[in-house]
């Protein structure tokens, strides 16, 4: 086939850019969350769509020549549409495809996966490792899988990029519109549409790239938290919930209604958008049902949040920043000698504080950042029960025990390690966990060996500061490794039941509820038996420690700070 003839056929064609893992749980249609580009809950394909239901089930309408209308029995965490067909990850983190196959398109490898995205006759796939593996057609290489370690996938009619694991943009396959030419920069979402593609920034802004003989490259203003590439058009939902669309609007699929929505999705000459109660609301073209067939009780929506249990505890940074969140949820912070310092609203389950910034994690497992360099990725809708903040990077664990990075990637304190975790701690720029099997595990920065000399055996939880990290073994004893510079590795002998790293110093606590710091060239004094306390942390060179009553006592080398903060009861 010529080219000529390929780029008319491709005026057929639509995908769009697609999915990630989502956490699924029972909740009301009111519950339904906003929507990130690569966590969608609706899907258009050439001429159908399909949606992902509260209950893990599909729904799915339009154009079914090829049955990709055809919902699957079974429950999913992802969905994304393609030409003339489907593809889904399940709960088991399979893939499975339907519809079309005259490519090899529906053809699914097998393994884990966290996302699929469905292009014109191929599909990529983006397993728990963040490798990519494509199958279908791969005339222009767009099926060729590129190496490295990626966040996200966007499959496109010719092409495909994805966000990598330290934020830049990366594309293959088709380039006769410069779609394949990434620009430079981090982002938190690309999507493909067929000569076009577009790459939403850390900012809320969104560049976009090839050809743009119709508009489709010429970006509103504004700041974004979703976007999607339809065949010559685009549309973005803006951090206030409405959407703005630009390319092509010969059957009006860039003119959309006014309203608030927490997700787009845009297909060939027609979009799709999910409302906050889960119904969903179409413009465009209806010629095969693909706006106007939709299922008649639906309610799309994942991630709808979780219900966490607030647990008494604090936290400390290493520039003198430290939090705490009481059994009721509130959530408080201060500087050194207990300075009241911003903490944002509402009910808390966790807090941790790192170089300067502070995220928090919400009873809905929503999290919240601030501060030095730390942010959540916008229209972030995981959940988590867990949260651990680096100097640059975060990572949180979800419910099923997998864990998300996101922020600074340079020494790959992104790429998490498949595998599942009941624990995790985040240093400077490297972190630990503590799988499912008992042993620990370490990725990112190296400098002292606080990644690769992780050792052998069971642990039941781990820590990790600047340069070093240390792990409680089931019998209470703490194993350190990594940087020892100030002696950060000279553990004592003792049973402990807790262990917190700060960058000159590490503190644990005894079974008998007493501390013991040791590496403290700078802390005075380095024991303490006036407890029993419930927590230790440590900071830079300073360290607290909580007590069953809530009382918070915080001290350095020049004695006990003065005053106390609010009480954590």
């Amino acid at each position: 086939m010529t080219h000529d003839s390929l780029r008319r056929l491709g005026r057929w064609l639509r995908v769009i850019a697609l999915g990630a893992t989502a956490t699924l749980a029972s909740t009301s249609a009111a519950q339904v969350a906003n929507v990130s580009g690569d966590d969608p809950v609706i899907s258009l394909g050439a001429y159908h769509g399909c949606g992902l239901k509260l209950d893990g089930t599909l729904g799915c309408w339009g154009n079914g020549w090829h049955g990709q209308n055809v919902a699957p029995s079974g429950t999913f965490t992802q969905v994304s549409g393609g030409y003339f067909h489907t593809c889904g990850v399940k709960t088991d983190g399979t893939v499975m495809c339907w519809g079309a196959n005259d490519s090899g398109q529906t053809a699914a490898p097998s393994g884990v996966f966290k996302q699929v995205t469905s292009g014109g006759h191929f599909s990529c796939g983006l397993r728990t490792d963040n490798t990519v593996a494509c199958w279908g057609a791969n005339d222009n290489g767009q099926a060729t899988a590129p190496s490295g370690t990626f966040g996200q996938l966007s499959a496109g009619v010719w092409h495909a990029c994805g966000v990598k694991t330290d934020g830049t943009a990366a594309c293959w396959g088709g380039n006769w519109g410069g779609q394949a030419l990434a620009p430079t920069g981090t982002f938190t979402q690309v999507t493909s549409g067929e000569l076009h593609s577009c790459g939403l920034k850390n900012d809320g802004t969104v560049v976009c790239w090839g050809d743009n003989s119709q508009g489709q490259t010429a970006v509103p203003s504004g700041t974004f938290q979703q976007i999607n590439a339809g065949d010559h058009h685009t549309c973005g939902v803006h951090v206030t919930g409405s959407v703005s669309c630009w390319g092509a609007n010969a059957k009006g699929e860039s003119s959309p209604p006014a309203g608030t929505f927490a997700q787009v999705a845009a297909g060939y000459d027609n979009t799709c958008a999910l409302k906050s109660d889960g119904s969903v609301v179409c413009w465009g073209s209806t010629e095969y049902g693909q706006g106007n067939d939709l299922p008649t009780t639906p309610v799309f929506g994942n991630n709808p949040g979780l219900n966490l249990t607030p647990t008494r505890h604090i936290s400390a940074g290493y520039r003198g920043m430290f939090c705490g969140v009481t059994g009721t949820g509130v959530l408080s912070c201060w500087t050194k000698n207990y300075v009241p310092a911003y903490a944002p609203t509402g009910t808390f389950a966790q807090v941790s504080v790192s170089d300067g910034g502070v995220c928090a994690l919400r009873t809905d497992g929503s999290p919240v950042c601030w501060g030095n360099y730390l942010y959540v990725p916008n229209g972030n809708t995981d959940r988590f029960v867990q949260l651990a903040s680096g100097q640059y990077h975060v990572c949180g664990r979800r419910p099923d025990g997998t864990v998300a990075c996101w922020g600074n990637g340079f020494y790959g304190q992104l790429a998490v390690p498949p595998a599942t975790f009941t624990q995790i701690d985040a240093g400077g720029s490297h972190t630990c966990g503590v799988k499912t099997d008992g042993t620990a595990v370490c990725w990112g920065d190296d400098f002292g060996g606080q990644s690769s000399a992780t050792p052998a055996g069971a642990f039941t939880s781990v820590a990790a500061s600047c340069n070093s990290s240390c792990g409680i073994r089931p019998d209470g004893s703490v194993v350190c490794w990594g940087f020892n510079g100030m002696g950060q590795n000279n553990a004592p002998a003792g049973v402990f039941t807790q262990v917190d790293l700060g960058c000159n110093l590490s503190c644990a606590l005894k079974a008998d509820g007493t501390s013991q710091c040791w590496a403290g060239y700078y802390l005075s004094p380095l024991v303490r038996t006036d407890g029993p306390f419930s927590q230790i942390v440590t900071g830079m060179d300073e360290a607290c420690v909580l007590r069953p009553s809530g009382a918070v006592s915080c001290w350095d080398r020049d004695g006990t700070w003065p005053g106390a903060p609010a009480s954590f009861p």
